[in-house]
């Protein structure tokens, strides 16, 4: 199996840039080494990532970095339908010291989030709905009975893959040329990314498995891994050799 990664360096919004986008740095850098301790990993970027990251991967591939209807988890998906075979797409803020535990299962996530509705969630649901979704998304619900986090992403099969694929492509779609209230929707990559992928799971009835309740591993997503208190921890370990303190058991 491989590990996956994305990053796309020249996002325009303020908060991929300055400090954030130096602070990601250090989060891939950490990430990347502690993936690699067990599995082969290969980076999508571009030069200015391949020139921070890639001497620490086995593979580095280039984003096309498609500018219509841009949005920013667009990396990921670039990725994922780009990758074929056994793989995990993981998120550069997401932190393992042990292999993963796979069980048997069509889709892999993350964790599911329950407590997120009303910030990220609630108004897109209602609106999305109204304004004909299911148009170009049949298996689309308003129903929230929590959202698959895809900080990690795996399928079982090809088929399992381009069937998100295509509803993922055909919403985003969706939401750039016919969605009249773009300007109020709150982060819609993650209504379409995450409440899209647990409505296919549903309708499709796949067996799909929050990799948290099985795995050890530390997620610092959203904005918390920002704070200086995570930042410092993340420098004290890559001052460290990796080497040396993997022998002496220092793991995050």
């Amino acid at each position: 199996m491989r590990i996956i990664y994305s990053l796309n360096t020249g996002i325009e919004e303020d908060y991929f840039k300055g400090d954030n986008l130096e602070n990601n740095f250090k989060f891939y850098e950490l990430s990347i080494k502690l993936a690699r301790q067990f599995y082969p990993v290969t980076l999508y970027t571009d030069e200015y990532g391949a020139e921070r990251l890639g001497h620490l991967v086995d593979e580095v591939k280039f984003l096309k970095k498609n500018p219509e209807n841009y949005i920013w988890s667009e990396p990921k998906f670039e990725a994922i339908s780009r990758e074929t075979g056994d793989f995990l797409h993981v998120d550069g803020d997401l932190f393992i010291t042990e292999p993963f535990n796979l069980p048997d299962a069509d889709l892999y996530f993350d964790h599911i989030e329950y407590q997120l509705y009303d910030f990220y969630y609630k108004d897109n649901l209602i609106n999305f709905d109204k304004h004909g979704i299911k148009e170009v998304f049949p298996e689309w619900t308003n129903e929230y009975t929590g959202a698959f986090n895809i900080g990690i992403l795996g399928f079982r099969t090809e088929e399992i893959k381009n069937i998100y694929l295509d509803r993922y492509y055909s919403m985003k779609d969706w939401f750039f040329n016919h969605y009249p209230l773009k300007d109020e929707a709150r982060i819609p990559s993650m209504t379409i990314g995450e409440h899209g992928l647990t409505c296919i799971s549903d309708a499709f009835e796949w067996d799909s498995v929050p990799l948290n309740e099985h795995n050890n591993y530390l997620h610092m997503y959203s904005g918390r891994k920002h704070l200086k208190g995570f930042v410092r921890l993340v420098e004290s370990q890559l001052k460290e050799d990796f080497k040396t303190y993997k022998e002496n058991g220092y793991n995050l």
